[in-house]
């Protein structure tokens, strides 16, 4: 699996699988505050 080979070469390794999200528009109504993130638990590729 293609997929698989792409985060083992990020460094992200057990039974994860790569899923990506593009979110367009603006929220119909006023904007929350950004939730902190979990250290280790977002991985960015490019």
């Amino acid at each position: 699996m293609k997929g698989k080979e792409i985060l083992k070469e990020l460094g992200v390794m057990g039974e994860y699988e790569g899923i990506g999200h593009c979110i367009l528009g603006y929220p119909d109504g006023p904007v929350q505050k950004e939730m902190p993130r979990k250290d280790g638990s977002v991985f960015w590729a490019e």
